[in-house]
């Protein structure tokens, strides 16, 4: 979880299932429920936690679609409920080789 939150500006790059799926857990699921639960999510503080953790969230999500020889766009259908069925699919794919990747250009 500490390697996302370092890398949380970094928008290029791969993300290894395993870096991706303990920041899902601990971070988006945890930390959240913990902080809806002290802080609430009507209260100001919350919604600025929640906001603070899905900026790396929303890093990692992009560079394990990278990982995958996916845009980071792909995340645009997260907002929709079938989107994020989708997403969570996309997410537990294995990564695409390296000599597979080079020739598909999804950084730019």
């Amino acid at each position: 979880m500490l390697t996302v939150l370092r890398k949380t500006l970094l928008w290029r790059g791969r993300a290894t299932r395993s870096e991706f799926w303990w920041y899902f857990l601990f971070g988006m699921t945890v930390i959240m429920a913990l902080v809806g639960i002290v802080l609430g999510w009507n209260n100001t503080a919350g919604l600025i936690v929640w906001f603070i953790l899905s900026i790396p969230g929303f890093a990692v999500g992009t560079r394990r679609l990278h990982d995958i020889g996916r845009s980071g766009g792909w995340q645009v259908f997260g907002v929709t409920g079938t989107g994020i069925l989708i997403l969570l699919v996309l997410w537990m794919l294995p990564p695409v080789r390296q000599v597979e990747l080079s020739q598909v250009d999804v950084f730019e």
